[in-house]
């Protein structure tokens, strides 16, 4: 409620301001300045407008925010009471939104959608990105690019969740895995991924490639990065903690291959090597999860 006040005498405006102050506090709920605790109504229907679109609307139109969880990965974020989202891959996934009203009462609901098609251009050439068994963990190959110190490990989720890539460096050594892809000669793909650090990082590196052989123990990998984190050169672009997509943290836009942020190209249709390397000092420790290799559309 917005207060005008004219022009009135000192000692008059002295003794309402007093008296006003000493009365209530306006911030507070149910002190008579009409703002009543509520708690919000967090139900939302869901529409699928085509294939691999969905579309959220939440109930409330009268809650104060609205955050979403489409189970990407992702932290939760604030939004708007409609979302629509694209879902490329096949699979369940568990839509929750938090419906936010006044004096900060929450509620939670979640839904589940199925997805039966992959998107026939932007599905994930990668298997096993998001780590949720082990049949997706044995998809991936771990390379020895040093023989002691630094290590990976790739652990599943749990009824259903995602599990993760953790990257362990130290004493600057470092570890990598792999996946065979076919891809399209001139055709353009997008990558990205899930990163997480609970203490951020410091001289530490996080690399992607795409390679035209096989990746072998005890060879270092560079060249063209796709992505990249690095404390050296990334500078305030990666805060401590983080936790986000890759493509959102990246500080590495090379020529070659990697046309743009987050882009690759080559030249010749057949089989390539997707590579993530990470290495570092003591500590340095890099999880990843929902990786994903798609074509670019138009």
């Amino acid at each position: 409620m917005k207060i005008t006040i004219r022009k009135i005498s000192f000692l008059m405006f002295a003794s309402m301001a007093i008296g006003s102050f000493s009365g209530c506090s306006p911030d507070e709920t149910g002190s008579g300045n009409s703002l009543v605790e509520t708690t919000p109504d967090a139900s939302f229907t869901i529409t699928n407008p085509s294939a691999n679109h969905y579309s959220f609307q939440a109930a409330d139109l009268q809650a104060i925010s609205h955050k979403w969880n489409f189970d990407d990965g992702v932290p939760p974020s604030i939004g708007s009471d409609r979302e629509d989202v694209f879902f490329p891959d096949a699979d369940t996934y568990i839509i929750t939104h938090t419906a936010g009203g006044i004096g900060g009462k929450t509620a939670s609901i979640s839904q589940q959608i199925v997805v039966t098609t992959p998107d026939p251009v932007s599905g994930n050439l990668l298997l096993g990105g998001k780590f949720k068994t082990q049949a997706d963990i044995d998809k991936w190959t771990i390379v020895n690019i040093s023989a002691a110190d630094a290590s990976v490990t790739l652990t599943p989720g749990t009824n259903g969740s995602f599990g993760s890539a953790t990257f362990i460096g130290d004493n600057y050594q470092q570890k990598g895995i792999y996946q065979k892809v076919t891809l399209q000669g001139g055709k353009e793909y997008n990558v990205d991924m899930v990163v997480k650090s609970d203490a951020g990082i410091s001289y530490t590196w996080f690399e992607i490639y795409i390679l035209n052989e096989q990746p072998m123990d005890n060879h270092d990998y560079g060249g063209d990065k796709i992505l990249r984190l690095s404390s050296w050169d990334c500078g305030n672009n990666v805060p401590s903690p983080f936790n986000g997509t890759l493509s959102s943290l990246n500080c590495e836009n090379d020529s070659g291959t990697a046309t743009k942020k987050g882009i690759v190209k080559v030249e010749t249709t057949g089989d390539y090597y997707f590579l993530i390397k990470s290495g570092g000092d003591t500590n340095s420790v890099i999880s990843a999860t929902n990786i994903s290799l798609r074509g670019k559309a138009n």
